[in-house]
């Protein structure tokens, strides 16, 4: 009993210690607004991020059983995607997407044991749209149908609501730096393709492909180069069309031109071995920075029509060395 009483006092003790926080941020937060140019509305933002984190997960609960998209949750939240899925998986973990299925297969495995709808039904109350649809995300997630499920005396184990303030407060307390520096980029036009990326083992065969086309455009047009060494990455908020790969010519229409306007950008370097471009270590690296930077900065994220900027210059590409260097720019304010 003493044990219960003690865990209690320290449950109540940290939740009022983060009361205070949250307090003391609301008044640091009165001195900036994250606005989103796009939905021209102003979100009162707490600096660390956590309680719009904090309140996104309370938005999945209450709207679990209805159609919830990236866009549609970005919207409601007026947060550029871009920043909400990296943010969203940085307290939490998850990729957003999954961790809204998670919950909503969670829910129905619930439901399948304790009432005798159809499993049409539940695979509608929870809009999954169809049977078929509902069984093969039912059977990706738990290795056995809904069917066989039901029929089954075991129980699966939930996929509960995550607790984010113990991740925070891990977040919050680490040592792990990361080298930065803040720099004004002037407006710039870069010209080139834009294509479509998964987050998958695909995805650098499918960068190279638009860039032998962007480079085949050049070569074929006989376009000029303003510079040729600078080559631009751009990770764009959007479903389609979500990677840009461009460089600075002249004006052309054999080519898309993509538009970085004047903004202050938080620069970070990703130094590895290029062959590493080809693996999960750059967005190991963009992960970090949302997970341990952003958190602690004194900068808000900015909306733009990227979310970030990557940037390879080749007097630095030096094959299989450790010291070949790409920057990340993420705009803030």
């Amino acid at each position: 009993m003493f044990f219960y009483d003690i865990c209690g006092d320290i449950i109540q003790f940290v939740v009022s210690i983060d009361c205070l926080v949250c307090f003391f941020h609301y008044f640091r937060a009165m001195e900036g607004i994250f606005v989103d140019r796009n939905y021209n509305f102003s979100y009162h933002l707490f600096m660390d991020y956590y309680y719009l984190i904090k309140e996104l997960t309370g938005y999945i609960e209450s709207n679990i059983k209805s159609n919830l998209t990236i866009e549609t949750i970005s919207r409601h939240f007026h947060v550029s995607r871009f920043h909400l899925q990296r943010l969203f998986k940085a307290y939490t973990g998850e990729a957003l997407i999954h961790y809204v299925r998670k919950r909503k297969l969670s829910e129905a495995a619930v439901l399948l044991k304790k009432k005798r709808t159809t499993i049409l039904d539940v695979a509608i109350e929870f809009d999954f749209h169809s049977h078929e649809a509902f069984t093969r995300a039912f059977k990706s997630q738990y290795g056995i149908t809904p069917d066989e499920y039901r029929s089954s005396i075991g129980l699966i184990c939930e996929f509960l609501p995550v607790d984010i303030l113990s991740r925070r407060m891990l977040m919050l307390n680490s040592r792990y730096l990361i080298d930065h520096s803040i720099e004004i980029v002037e407006n710039k036009n870069v010209y080139g393709f834009y294509t479509t990326i998964q987050n998958s083992p695909d995805d650098f065969d499918c960068m190279l492909k638009v860039w032998d086309k962007v480079f085949h455009t050049i070569e074929s047009e006989k376009i000029r180069l303003i510079n040729a060494d600078l080559h631009y990455n751009a990770l764009i908020d959007e479903d389609d069309h979500n990677f840009f790969a461009g460089i600075e010519t002249e004006t052309t229409p054999y080519l898309i031109k993509m538009n970085i306007p004047q903004q202050k950008y938080a620069v970070f370097t990703h130094q590895s071995k290029t062959i590493d471009l080809k693996t999960e270590n750059l967005e190991e690296t963009v992960q970090s920075i949302y997970q341990y930077w952003v958190p602690k900065a004194d900068f808000k994220l900015s909306n733009l029509d990227f979310g970030i900027l990557i940037v390879t210059d080749e007097k630095t590409l030096k094959d299989d060395r450790v010291d070949s260097i790409v920057k990340i720019y993420l705009p803030v304010e």
